[in-house]
């Protein structure tokens, strides 16, 4: 997952922040947000999770994950 995920870093520019965990080096992370798969990925605004899914997503899909989220 991880050139689609530079791939929509890359396209989103300044509008997003991408970071990547390492879910088997950040266990207590791992427990907090009940993240059982790899990979995983998160929506957050303002400290609030506002999507989840696991599984692999192309640079479309996540675009279309954070677009409801971004000022508009």
């Amino acid at each position: 997952m991880a050139p689609a995920l530079q791939q929509f870093a890359n396209q989103m520019g300044d509008q997003v922040k991408v970071v990547k965990i390492d879910v088997d080096k950040n266990l207590a992370l791992a427990r907090l947000y009940k993240i059982t798969g790899a990979p995983s990925v998160m929506v957050f605004r303002k400290g609030e999770v506002k999507f989840r899914q696991s599984g692999v997503l192309s640079a479309g899909q996540l675009k279309e994950a954070v677009q409801p989220f971004l000022p508009k």
